[in-house]
């Protein structure tokens, strides 16, 4: 019956729009398990308006048994088991519909969500979670959330200029797993060097190197490591006018909040071993970027 469509329904009141939006259904690769003999069948015996409510059923329930939702911020009124799965399903679905992309890395790829932008630019950005192709050790997502919530609140007992995006919520549908979070008004350095932005004359970049030395030897005292510092994981204050906050860590796939017996840079799951680069590499990084980046008066 699937493989012709809709062919085998009966016809009945509104069966044309049933078949429509039933065909929408089964064209969806996350459907496909609607395919199973089991419920084939039983769809075919029924009328489209029938076999529509079924699948619809059918595709609920697997929703609710392959979702999570966790928020780092409580929101009044409303507990996580409250929430309507279909719904966020709805939601990130019409997020990547109208997403306008901001960032790219081999974890994963930010977004805003152009139906946000109004008057004043979004406040949310969200981080979509692509398929490790490479095995690094990464975090999962509630994971990851956890992580930048306890970076993020660390950052904010340190005085100074450096500082993490708030976290907000985290949700997991199936194979879609996303983060939402504070968006920056901020670009990477790899983006500065690619000509997508650029670095303020009021930042002294001299004395941002040694703040961003002190606030990683800040969030090691605290036992937080990063273990992914590159140019893609710096942002830079895009203000035109002086900040708190001068540049921002990012990307908290790969860190950890270690024992005080634990190697840090290494990590050992599922019979693989992970090493990491320490995360005061960047600061000899920065050094040489940002020296080019003078001489060329970027």
């Amino acid at each position: 019956m699937l493989d012709n469509k809709l062919e085998g329904f009966k016809k009945g009141p509104g069966s044309r729009s049933a078949e429509a939006e039933l065909d929408q259904l089964l064209e969806d690769s996350e459907n496909d398990f609607l395919r199973q003999s089991v419920h084939a069948d039983r769809m075919d015996a029924m009328s489209a308006q029938e076999a529509l409510a079924y699948a619809q059923r059918l595709i609920g329930e697997r929703l609710h048994r392959t979702s999570r939702v966790e928020s780092s911020r409580a929101v009044d009124g409303v507990t996580m088991k409250d929430l309507d799965v279909v719904g966020l399903k709805q939601s990130m679905d019409s997020i990547l519909a109208h997403a306008h992309e901001l960032g790219r890395g081999g974890d994963g790829f930010v977004v805003v969500d152009i139906n946000e932008i109004r008057a004043l630019p979004p406040e949310v950005c969200y981080k979509f979670a692509l398929t490790e192709t490479v095995p690094r050790g990464r975090n999962g997502t509630f994971t990851e959330l956890s992580l930048q919530d306890r970076f993020y609140e660390t950052m904010t007992e340190h005085s100074g200029p450096i500082g993490v995006p708030e976290p907000f919520y985290a949700i997991e549908i199936g194979n879609r797993k996303m983060i939402a979070m504070e968006k920056l008004n901020a670009k990477s350095v790899d983006d500065i060097l690619r000509g997508r932005g650029r670095i303020p004359e009021w930042i002294d970049t001299g004395k941002l190197i040694e703040d961003i030395r002190s606030a990683l030897s800040f969030l090691h005292s605290k036992r937080l490591f990063h273990r992914d510092m590159h140019l893609g994981n710096v942002m830079i204050s895009q203000s035109p006018t002086p900040e708190a906050k001068e540049a921002y860590i990012i990307d908290f796939g790969l860190s950890i909040e270690a024992h005080a017996d634990f190697e840090p840079y290494k990590s050992e799951r599922a019979g693989m071993t992970f090493t990491y680069n320490d995360d005061h590499v960047i600061v000899e990084m920065l050094k040489v970027v940002f020296a080019n980046i003078a001489k060329k008066g970027v």
